[in-house]
């Protein structure tokens, strides 16, 4: 820089300071209304440079205000991308505050903007910004830069997790440990993982007004392949229901209290097909009831609240062919059905003893016609068990 140069970078100075300094016994007026340098530099009395401005050879504009013992405390500069960016530094020279915002066609962070602070060692140690989607973030880090707390909000209009807010609580490999969410139909969720970050234990809490499960709040325990183990849950209805899974997530056991009172336990086969099933209900009726693989019921035992207890044997079509009861008063029956319900036999004890059997007409007559067939079978067995 030429004499001329100088002379008005030191009328610039002494303008912007409105002061009297050395060179300047008076106040100068600057008549020129444009001043082109490369490079700015300020000064104190004992020669230290505090202030400089200066544009690189790659096009980046820099400001840089020192302290008095000459060490960096300040730094403004638009990059070459046209990145603005704003540093503050400690008194050892370290940065402890990094600001910046990118603009909006940069090719791979358009639009960011956020602040970074360091720790003394110079590593992040917390995060506050907004991405290229709009998703506000803010990231808390250790010593090392990887565990921390990550908290979120997603705009309404996001393509993916639209209106999320949440936050992650990260292991020291820096993956997801524990998460809390508020998701886009508003439920809450409270989410832990193992150390390879799949979920293991998952709850929930729907809101009142969601389309298809208001108010339904649970937990469930997850298996390793993202299927419940089992599952605690809560309905609108006021039920309660507790479920257990297998491997391949069909569900072969559950435990239910209904709103209605009623208690109930399934047991199912590995094709998730209903087989057992034990009832409670309010009225005080207790049943057991036995499917086969086609979800018919073919056998039930049952007691009531009068005092009965009985046992029927259903056909395929669920018509009941065999009955054995007792009765309040002490009396045993058990009687034999056909297809429509018609009693074709039966036998009944009674409390003091007393027993009486009862065969359609014409069924002793069919006994008799096969006697012989039914001694050989009397005599194949005597023979076998005197083997």
């Amino acid at each position: 820089m030429g004499d001329d140069g100088n002379r008005w970078v030191l009328k610039l100075v002494c303008l912007a300071l409105a002061v009297t300094a050395t060179g300047c016994t008076t106040p100068v007026i600057l008549q020129q209304r444009v001043v082109e340098v490369e490079k700015i530099v300020l000064k104190d009395t004992a020669g230290n440079i505090r202030f400089e401005v200066t544009v690189k050879e790659d096009g980046s504009l820099v400001q840089t205000l020192r302290d008095k013992k000459g060490n960096e405390r300040i730094a403004l500069m638009v990059d070459a991308e046209g990145v603005a960016r704003q540093s503050l530094f400690g008194e050892d020279g370290q940065k402890r505050v990094h600001s910046y915002v990118f603009p909006t066609d940069h090719p791979q962070s358009a639009g960011m903007a956020g602040t970074d602070i360091l720790n003394r060692e110079g590593k992040i140690a917390l995060e506050s910004y907004i991405d290229s989607e709009r998703v506000t973030r803010h990231i808390l880090h250790d010593e090392n830069e990887k565990s921390g707390v990550l908290s979120y909000v997603f705009p309404a209009d996001h393509p993916k997790l639209p209106g999320w807010t949440g936050a992650d609580i990260l292991n020291k490999e820096g993956k997801t440990a524990l998460r809390s969410v508020i998701d886009s139909q508003r439920v809450a969720r409270h989410q832990l993982f193992n150390e390879n970050g799949a979920i293991r234990i998952g709850s929930y809490v729907n809101p009142t007004d969601h389309p298809k499960m208001a108010e339904l709040a649970g937990t469930e325990w997850i298996n390793g392949n993202s299927g419940a183990w089992m599952r605690i849950n809560t309905a609108k209805d006021g039920g309660a229901y507790h479920e257990f899974m297998d491997k391949d997530n069909k569900e072969r056991f559950s435990m239910n209290l209904f709103n209605s009172g009623r208690v109930n336990q399934l047991f199912s086969d590995r094709n998730g097909k209903e087989r057992i099933s034990l009832n409670v209900y309010t009225g005080g009726l207790a049943n057991q009831l036995f499917l086969d693989a086609t979800g018919v019921t073919r056998s039930i035992t049952y007691t009531n609240q009068d005092g009965y207890a009985g046992f029927d044997l259903l056909d395929s079509k669920e018509n009941s062919r065999f009955q054995a009861m007792t009765l309040p008063n002490g009396k045993v029956a058990q009687s034999f059905m056909d297809r429509e319900k018609n009693v074709k036999a039966s036998t009944t004890v009674t409390n003091d003893g007393q027993v009486t059997h009862y065969v359609e007409k014409g069924a002793l007559e069919t006994i008799w016609d096969n006697r012989g067939w039914i001694m050989l079978g009397i005599e194949a067995l005597r023979s076998y068990n005197n083997k």
